[in-house]
């Protein structure tokens, strides 16, 4: 069969690396495959050189950009609606809000028989108007009635769904994103490559370190850990308490200038498995999110976290079994969870374990969030159709 795999912007990010990892999956198994995406790139990195180094055919789509612009919108549309007539692909799976509105708005006009969506979260956030929420909400309706598989990463986003109409046909499915579990499984490695970058950082081994991974910008909110790792040391004055930032964005610079020398800001990293291993508390206060990776990583590798409670993430993980669960702008609730955690964190540690809720964590990613299990379910739906 022959694939296109759509999606917004081909950054570093969870729901590329599903598009990506699907397209290279489809192409192995000798399927004609093709990756398009908007040229956008951003400061957390792009994955169009790793899709061309693995081989997966990729297209740059004029236009398609992530933020409403009318008429690039347009242009974009009519691009892809040329571009899909002349394939004729057997399915047009999309990703993300902007390339699923036009890309499927495309796929109607082509009068293509199969069209696929994975909502990876919704155009509109908890801080997007009542308006530009309606209008998002009109063109997903609209989008909705020419898809055929209609794909979610979290359950809670398929609830939203079903409540704004936006299902079709009862064909709303849930599919959890996996991750590679192979880097994961020798738990004595890990914690050797952990403990070599703890190292390099000048990390003492009684040191606690308290651990960001991901994208510094709005939807993460990793502005709300500077005031939190200042409140904790203050209240924590025997601990030496590290703050271990990985990732790059449009607030790094501001944020990277309101911490001290006890912060440590190591930027985009290729390879997160050793920097998670380097934490002991790994921090995730985002203000919304779908099924975020860094979560079922951080959970592989046995670490402690502390965690917004959102849908999405509480899919993931069982509050005060496997982590934390905390409002996301409940300040004061942050900083009693982190505390709670510091005594048991640093124990296991200096005993060179995890904690018991680490092992939980990690139990539950080992056996549930493997990529291959994400793989073969899509490859059951593209076979059986929905027509």
């Amino acid at each position: 069969m022959k694939f296109v795999q759509l999606i917004t912007r081909l950054v570093r990010g969870g729901a590329q690396r599903v598009a990506l990892e699907t397209a290279v999956d489809l192409a192995a198994r000798g399927h004609e495959v093709e990756l398009w995406a908007g040229i956008e790139t951003g400061a957390e990195g792009s994955l169009w050189a790793e899709a061309r180094a693995r081989g997966v055919t990729v297209r740059e789509v004029p236009h398609l950009r992530r933020a409403v612009a009318p008429l690039h919108d347009f242009a974009a549309t009519a691009w892809l609606h040329r571009a899909l007539r002349d394939i004729a692909p057997d399915w047009l799976h999309t990703h993300s809000s902007k390339a699923g509105i036009v890309g499927r708005e495309a796929a109607r006009r082509a009068g293509l028989r199969r069209v696929a969506h994975t909502v990876h979260g919704f155009g509109f956030t908890p801080r997007t108007s009542w308006i530009a929420r309606d209008l998002f909400i009109r063109a997903e309706r609209r989008a909705a009635t020419v898809t055929d598989l209609l794909i979610f990463v979290a359950e809670a986003d398929r609830r939203t769904a079903a409540g704004l109409g936006l299902v079709p046909r009862g064909r709303a499915l849930l599919v959890p994103p996996g991750i590679d579990l192979v880097p994961f499984e020798d738990l004595v490695r890990l914690r050797a490559e952990g403990e070599a970058r703890r190292r390099a950082l000048g990390i003492s081994p009684d040191d606690v370190v308290l651990g960001f991974l991901g994208r510094m910008a709005a939807q993460k909110n990793p502005e709300a850990l500077i005031p939190l790792w200042n409140r904790v040391r203050a209240a924590e004055p025997a601990r030496s308490l590290r703050l271990l930032m990985v990732g790059d964005g449009p607030q790094r610079t501001e944020l990277e200038g309101m911490t001290d020398s006890g912060a440590l800001w190591v930027g985009r990293q290729e390879d997160p498995v050793p920097w998670l291993a380097a934490m002991d508390l790994v921090l995730l206060p985002s203000l919304w999110e779908g099924a975020p990776l860094t979560v079922m990583e951080a959970m592989a590798a046995g670490r402690e976290i502390v965690a917004s409670d959102l849908p999405g993430i509480r899919g993931l993980l069982d509050h005060g079994v496997e982590g934390q669960l905390v409002a996301p702008t409940d300040r004061d609730a942050w900083v009693s969870a982190v505390q709670a955690q510091l005594a048991r964190v640093g124990a296991a540690r200096r005993a060179g374990a995890e904690t018991a809720s680490g092992q939980a964590a990690r139990r539950r990613a080992l056996a549930s969030f493997g990529r291959d299990q994400m793989l073969a379910r899509l490859r059951e739906l593209y076979a059986t159709g929905a027509r």
